[in-house]
């Protein structure tokens, strides 16, 4: 496996208080890791931090020496217009990623037939079930095969069938090469998705028994 991003004794600090590190760690293609621990531990200051969101006050973020690493970001809170449609929120992110028109439209088609999101592609988003917007909250990121995927509790509040389709679709990306991050407090979850599990607590990595 192949080393997308490496982790050098990171420290975060909110104010006085050390929120984070000093964490190490290295994240490879193909491979899901996952992060639990309790509430504040410093779960989603970690996975920003691996994003380039937050700038660590000591240690050291280290890429690959390539033109661009492509980083998927899907946050707890849904990041979606809920006045848009489906259709126009992943064509709304294509044009971010700057995708060209023709991989544009294959890609959001593939993305909402895979997301069973077809049949309400053009209703607006605030008519969607809290699982419908986890399912195209997640399809925003996979405009592009990121080599990067951080997902923080993409499940949360998610319906069966939705968790389901969320859970493929993280399998997917790992067997085209993408490092995957992902938060959970399902222990069965990261038991069948993960290839490596680190727990936080007080914002350091220890063994990670439930």
């Amino acid at each position: 496996m192949t080393v997308i991003c490496t982790l050098e004794d990171i420290e975060m600090r909110l104010g006085n208080k050390p929120v984070l590190g000093p964490v190490s760690l290295s994240l490879y293609s193909g491979e899901v890791l996952g992060i639990i621990g309790p509430n504040g531990a410093g779960k989603t200051t970690l996975l920003k931090v691996i994003a380039g969101i937050y700038k660590p006050g000591a240690g050291k973020r280290t890429l690959p020496k390539r033109e661009q690493t492509v980083i998927g970001y899907v946050p707890q809170d849904i990041a979606l217009y809920e006045s848009m449609t489906a259709r126009q929120n992943l064509f709304f992110w294509a044009d971010v990623y700057r995708l060209p028109k023709k991989a544009a439209v294959k890609r959001v088609e593939w993305l909402l037939k895979e997301l069973k999101l077809e049949d309400v592609a053009n209703e607006a988003v605030y008519k969607y079930s809290g699982g419908m917007k986890r399912r195209l909250n997640l399809g925003a990121a996979l405009l592009t095969t990121p080599d990067v995927l951080l997902l923080d509790e993409p499940t949360v509040g998610a319906d069966e069938e939705s968790a389901r389709l969320i859970e493929g679709l993280i399998l997917r990306a790992k067997s085209l090469g993408s490092s995957v991050v992902f938060i959970s407090h399902h222990y069965a979850e990261v038991e069948r998705l993960c290839s490596k599990v680190i727990r936080l607590e007080n914002g350091r990595i220890v063994p990670a028994n439930p």
